[in-house]
Parts: structure tokens; sequence; C-alpha cells
């Protein structure tokens, strides 16, 4: 048994909330001490129940229809702000970007790789692609071409194939300027005999290839 301080009435130690960690109980007895703790209690405003088919938003404050909130992933249960305050922050949160990036301008110098000076981008050589619908490969000639071209019989036929196709400019260059590729293609020209007879074999071969372009490109236009 133990005396309440509060209300002085003797009551049994069950009535008394035991202090965590020790054998002894509170001085006030339960009702008392929730007596006294809900005194200190600031007194909080009940706010008036919305109907069951308005909701009140918590940015502006009016109660409106559940139409005017969004639903959270497709359940019953709805947004705290309407549709108009969340459009607002969002508009006032949204950071405008430009709808496209401003063009680039195409260099007009560029430094050359080997002599190091800036020369203006005419100086050197464009990069050139064949194309053929959209994907990059190589196809063998007809076998009376190949004959014209001397690959029959070769065993490097697929590695000396090439493409009759439209070649297209790209916007990229090579990084030495013409001077010093012609320089370089020069002196590897004149480097040994074997280099210098296989320069002309290719020679000989690209300008074969060049006419057979032209004889195919010819023919294609007087058959369409």
């Amino acid at each position: 048994m133990r005396t309440c301080t509060d209300c002085r009435a003797t009551k049994p130690l069950s009535e008394f909330t035991p202090i965590k960690g020790t054998p002894w109980t509170h001085t006030r007895c339960k009702p008392c001490r929730a007596a006294c703790a809900r005194a200190g209690r600031p007194s909080r405003a009940r706010k008036p129940p919305a109907p069951s088919d308005k909701r009140t938003c918590t940015i502006c404050g009016p109660a409106k229809p559940t139409d005017e909130f969004t639903p959270t992933n497709g359940i019953r249960y709805r947004k705290k702000t309407c549709k108009q305050c969340r459009a607002a922050t969002a508009k006032t949160a949204y950071v405008h970007r430009p709808s496209s990036r401003p063009k680039r301008e195409p260099p007009t110098e560029r430094a050359c790789a080997g002599c190091g000076v800036t020369k203006p981008m005419n100086c050197f050589t464009p990069i050139l692609w064949n194309w053929p619908s959209g994907r990059v490969g190589f196809s063998l000639p007809s076998p009376q071409n190949q004959s014209y071209l001397g690959m029959r019989g070769s065993p490097n036929t697929r590695r000396n194939a090439f493409q009759i196709t439209q070649i297209k400019s790209t916007n990229t260059v090579y990084g030495r300027c013409r001077d010093c590729r012609n320089d370089r293609a020069r002196e590897r020209y004149h480097s040994s005999p074997q280099v210098r007879a296989a320069e002309i074999a290719r020679a000989s071969r690209n300008g074969r290839a060049r006419r057979l372009r032209r004889r195919q490109q010819t023919s294609t236009s007087i058959a369409g």
C-alpha cells in the first residue's frame, strides 16, 4: 500500500507506475499522473470534419470535392493538396530549359598533327566513307569484273574486293595537312623497290576500279 501525494488516497502498489530499472514507484498514482500530463499539454483545436465527398487542401485551406485531388497510386487514397496547388508548386520549381541547343559552328582552322602549324580547313583532306544502304560493308564484283580487275584466281579475292557505291564525305578530316600527308606518302613510296612496286600495282588496281565504276554508273543511267 502507498499514499498518493496528490489525492492523498492510500492505494495498492499496482495503482502506481513503477520507475523503470528500479524497485520503486512514482509518488503519484496513475490517474493523478494522467491528469497532470493532460493539464500540461496545450489544447488542440479540432478541425471541423469535412463531408465524405469533400476534402480539405493543406495549402489553400477550403474543402473541395475529392475529384480535385489526385489519386495516390490508383487507390482510394488521394493527395493532401489539390490539383491547382500541386500545379502551382511544380510550376515554381520548374527550371526552363531551351527547346534546342545552339547549333555548333564548324571549325574554320585546325592545327596540323605533323608540322604543328594552324591552317585553314581546306588544307586538310576530308575522310570519305562508303555507306551502302546505311551499313558499312564490302561486296565482291561479278566474275566478269573480277577478270577485268585481275582478281580471278587470287587467294586474297575477298580482301581485294571493293564496293561500288556512292562515296559520301563526313565532317571530319585527317589530322595531318595535305603537304605533310604528301611528304609522308612520297617518303614511303621511295623507301624501297618493293613498296614502290606495290604502290604502282595499287594505283593500277584503283584506276581499273574507277573505270569500272563509271561504266556501271553509265549503264545504270541508260537503263533507267
